[in-house]
């Protein structure tokens, strides 16, 4: 049961990948398309293997006098929930997409 569940947890949560490196080469000219490709992976990199281990340990910290071994629990739960909010982010920012493509388009010309 837990290996099919995460398998359809890994699946879903890497939805975004093909949609986002597309979007990280339509939306840069075409002769700045390995800069925007090396800006994108930089981020990618610095927010998920930098940010994201030292605050999920901050939140185990703050958390441990009050959950003890637990902590890491609800820590992983809350780190987790920021996908949330980057779900929320991409249907905001979707919602100038069209213009955005089509802006480029016309650049790119």
């Amino acid at each position: 049961v837990y290996l099919v569940s995460f398998g359809i947890f890994y699946f879903v949560n890497n939805m975004y990948v093909g949609p986002m490196w597309s979007l990280a080469q339509g939306l840069v000219s075409p002769r700045m398309r390995a800069v925007g490709a090396a800006t994108l992976l930089a981020a990618l990199n610095l927010v998920g293997q930098g940010v994201g281990p030292q605050a999920i340990g901050l939140a185990n910290d703050a958390l441990a006098g009050r959950f003890g071994d637990g902590a890491i629990r609800y820590s992983l739960a809350c780190m987790a929930s920021a996908g949330l909010l980057a779900g929320l982010c991409c249907v905001i920012a979707a919602r100038s997409l069209r213009g955005d493509l089509e802006e480029a388009a016309a650049e790119s010309l």
